[in-house]
């Protein structure tokens, strides 16, 4: 009889897959477990057998790892059966319902699929093999297992991975589990570790010596760190290297090239990509090379956007990588993996010079990652800079990406290649200086002034840098200024039509703030927004509708702002892209504004501000909040107005386009000033706060409980009939906790939703939760009120009348 299998520690994260097993075993007979070496086959064929064995099967584990190919397996099973035959083991069951687990199987596939088809002819036995490679037999159920999750979810539980590596670290007597900052580097540890158990379990034995934060700086020799240990009982546990490359040697040398090109890359490549990693002349070898690899699971596939990705598991890539380097590969793998992205960065400037749809900026977003991999590549290999300049250039487009990440490596290629005089130079420059104005971090004239100056600029290159210099301007206030550039931009265009001619139009038209000028502005922008609906282009679109929804309002025809507005959110709906998505919501905002709709202007620049948070958009955050906190003082809601006036973030600059609300933003600067920047990260939170919908059931609530009384419409607390004074930080306090009564709010939720972005000190907590019990008649030994939750946060326990 089969015992427990590893019963010493806890079993995490495959509840779900064990039930799926579970489920297939009734109803077939052979169920094999595959996955890479370390992904947990065997703790969880052990965990089944378990299930089975408590259900009274007769369940038996047989350990084929030092099985050699040719072996008789039928003796080998026999023998460790303590059985003569198999027909004998058959006689003992006498028709009682069994289960064999075949373990470690993939090195005698052959013989252990010959071994499964038998057992299974068997009356009444099952098999569940664990494989790294399916055997392969008739009526076979394959079960491959992932990774564990390592990506938070909504609950804010502790990820599986997280959880393991957890469980792992106490049973090795870690003592810093209750510390939040090496919890947060325990949860890097487990995304860096993809997910592994083998890897995760080894690392966080580790944490006996060295807390995660000091592990993160360890991982780049993570096979070394995560070599093999011995464990008290003094049985030996193998390492990453060894299960690796036990799955690494049987191959032939197509698959093990194949393999050392893909782990060049450190995130999945769809087909294309793995087809020029490999370097294959025909397409379908590159198919027949993943096919292999696929089923020796060393690469995991995954579904995005209705293409196939390709991936090794990062402890199984650092594998990879170790033996590009000893087969001196990785320059020619580097170079065609260099030369692929390039190519595709050349089709997409070829397609936006003519046209600028959403389909394209999806295109440049799926491959945005590769784009920013390949340019950080040639800066380390590559003695030529037109590779990357050209990498550059698709990079003008309005992508999810953040612009700081741009405009640091765009900073580098500056450095990498101060002095060339490649002709691609001037267009890299006029991009730099486009990402460096919305990133907001650098002055961008510099670049475009560079770009202007090189005598070999193209049109569009001159374009861009002059579309720089008049947003820029604009920003400044000066916008005689920008107009003038505009203008010089369209003048380079000189008819050349297409997406840029129509995007410079529509930059006139936002720009312009000249009364006697406006007609035409909407003129303009209605005519390029036709332009572009017909050709299906949907972020001008967007952008065309914004201009006339701000012309519109500024010309005070609220009925078409609207109109132009919904037309807006109409076209952003049908883009997958956030910046339109921002665009038209804000825009509509200022429309409900303009109607004193304060609730529905909030709500529509609540979403425009989450879609430029996840774009990582500095200066539309900065133009969001700032909008926000005008729209509310138009609509009468100086309190909110000025909360949001005040959580304008770093690196402000005014609105590029004209001001709507001239005298509702003359009222705050003339009582507030211009804003005091926060911190990025702060000024969103208080801007969130900001514009936080009003929670119905809450707002003027009377919460009972004990002797006392909370007032949330008129922040009062009441104990019988006396009115007990609070400071405004203790009733927050208070009533944050009641709303989750009988939840734990932690310390963290309590300092932001209390205080927002401002920094204070733990003890300012505590003191304001120690006067809460005081007013409630708690305290910190009784805590009939407010539980104190141990190095978490706190809990109202009270009974809510």
């Amino acid at each position: 009889m089969m015992t427990a299998m590893l019963a010493a520690t806890s079993f995490v994260g495959r509840s779900e897959v064990r039930e799926r097993v579970l489920s297939l075993l009734a109803d077939g007979q052979i169920v094999t477990l595959t996955g890479t070496g370390g992904i947990g086959k065997t703790r969880l064929a052990g965990e089944v057998a378990d299930a089975r064995g408590e259900c009274g099967d007769h369940v038996e584990l047989i350990e084929l790892g030092q099985a050699k190919p040719g072996d008789d397996l039928e003796l080998v099973l026999a023998r460790q059966l303590g059985q003569s035959s198999l027909d004998t083991f058959s006689i003992g069951l006498d028709g009682r319902p069994a289960l064999v687990v075949l373990d470690t199987c993939e090195h005698v596939l052959a013989d252990a699929a010959s071994l499964a088809e038998r057992l299974a002819g068997l009356v009444n036995v099952r098999v569940l093999a664990t494989s790294r490679t399916p055997l392969g037999v008739l009526g076979e159920c394959v079960v491959k297992l992932e990774p564990l999750r390592v990506v938070v979810e909504s609950d804010g539980e502790p990820t599986p991975a997280l959880q393991l590596f957890l469980d792992r670290a106490e049973v090795a007597g870690a003592t810093w589990l209750e510390v939040p900052e090496q919890r947060a580097a325990a949860d890097e540890v487990v995304r860096r570790l993809d997910g592994l158990p083998l890897a995760i379990e080894l690392a966080a034995a580790r944490t006996r010596v060295v807390g995660p934060s000091d592990l993160l700086t360890l991982l780049p020799r993570q096979l070394d760190l995560l070599e093999a240990s011995v464990g008290p009982s003094t049985i030996r546990r193998r390492g990453v290297r060894e299960a690796v490359q036990t799955s690494y040697e049987p191959m032939d040398a197509v698959h093990r090239k194949g393999f050392r090109a893909l782990s060049l890359i450190p995130r999945g490549v769809d087909l294309d990509l793995a087809h020029a990693l490999l370097g294959n002349d025909d397409r379908l070898a590159t198919l027949e090379v993943l096919t292999g690899l696929i089923d020796r699971s060393l690469v995991y596939t995954s579904q995005a956007a209705g293409d196939t990705f390709y991936r090794l598991l990062e402890p199984v890539r650092a594998f990879g990588l170790e033996q590009l380097d000893k087969e001196g590969e990785r320059l020619a793998v580097a170079t065609r993996y260099i030369d692929s992205v390039v190519a595709f960065a050349d089709r997409i400037v070829v397609a936006t010079a003519s046209s600028f749809s959403g389909e394209l900026v999806d295109q440049i977003a799926q491959r945005y990652g590769h784009l920013l991999m390949a340019i950080e590549t040639a800066i380390e290999i590559d003695e030529r800079p037109d590779r990357a300049y050209r990498l550059l250039l698709p990079l003008y487009a309005p992508t999810r990406a953040p612009r700081r990440e741009q405009a640091l490596l765009a900073a580098r290629v500056r450095e990498r290649w101060p002095d060339t005089e490649d002709r691609f130079r001037a267009a890299a420059y006029a991009i730099m200086g486009h990402i460096a104005l919305w990133a907001g971090n650098d002055d961008p004239t510099p670049y475009a002034r560079e770009a202007l100056s090189d005598p070999r600029a193209t049109r569009i290159a001159r374009i861009i840098a002059h579309r720089v210099l008049a947003f820029y301007a604009a920003q400044q206030g000066d916008r005689s200024l920008a107009l003038t550039h505009i203008e010089a931009a369209l003048e380079t265009s000189a008819s050349r039509g297409g997406s840029f001619e129509r995007e410079l139009k529509m930059s006139w038209a936002a720009l312009v703030d000249d009364p006697s000028q406006i007609d035409s502005a909407i003129e303009t922008a209605e005519s390029m927004m036709l332009d572009a609906s017909e050709s299906g282009e949907t972020v001008p679109v967007v952008w065309a509708a914004s201009v006339c929804v701000h012309q519109y309002l500024r010309a005070g025809n609220v009925q078409q702002a609207r109109i132009a507005a919904d037309r807006a959110v109409a076209f952003a709906e049908l883009s997958s892209a956030p910046w339109p998505t921002a665009a038209s919501q804000r825009t509509l905002g200022f429309v409900c504004a303009a109607e004193e709709q304060w609730d529905e202007s909030a709500s529509h620049l609540r979403a425009a501000l989450e879609s430029v948070v996840a774009i990582g958009d500095i200066e539309g955050i900065t133009v969001t909040v700032r909008s926000a906190a005008i729209c509310a003082q138009r609509c009468g809601r100086p309190d909110v107005a000025r909360r949001l006036w005040h959580a304008v973030p770093t690196r402000y600059s005014p609105s590029s386009l004209p001001p709507l609300f001239t005298a509702a933003e003359d009222e705050l600067v003339g009582e507030l000033g211009t804003p005091i920047p926060l911190p990025l990260a702060g000024a969103v939170k208080a801007a969130r706060k900001g514009l936080a919908e009003p929670d119905p059931a809450s707002a003027g609530r009377v919460y009972r409980f004990g002797d006392c009384e909370l007032d949330a419409g008129r922040r009062e607390l009441r104990r019988g009939e006396i009115s007990v004074h609070l400071e405004p930080q203790v009733f927050d306090v208070l009533a944050r906790l009641i709303v989750d009564a009988g939840v734990l709010v932690t310390k963290d939720q309590l300092l932001d939703d209390v205080w927002g972005s401002r920094f204070v000190s733990p003890s300012a907590l505590s003191s304001r939760i120690k006067s809460a019990r005081a007013a409630t008649g708690d305290d910190g030994t009784t805590q009939r009120v407010i539980r104190t939750v141990h190095g978490r946060g706190f809990m109202f326990v009270a009974d809510l009348d």
